[in-house]
């Protein structure tokens, strides 16, 4: 289980505060926090764009679970 610290916590939602992102893309940006920091070689999500968006640094590595296969 990854656990992100207040800093980390808070970071992130400074950043989604910054572009103006509210609801449902908070929670992908704290998703994505947790993938950072636990390195994760893929990360699965119904909404690629999204995710892309908020981690360009890790746009490799986001795709939809059958873009993997």
């Amino acid at each position: 289980m990854i656990h992100l610290t207040p800093e980390m916590y808070r970071e992130t939602v400074e950043s989604c505060a910054n572009h103006g992102w509210l609801g449902g893309r908070l929670y992908d940006a704290l998703h994505l926090s947790c993938a950072r920091h636990a390195a994760c070689e893929r990360i699965y999500t119904l909404n690629v764009r999204h995710f892309q968006q908020f981690a360009p640094d890790l746009a490799d590595r986001i795709g939809a679970p059958s873009s993997f296969l």
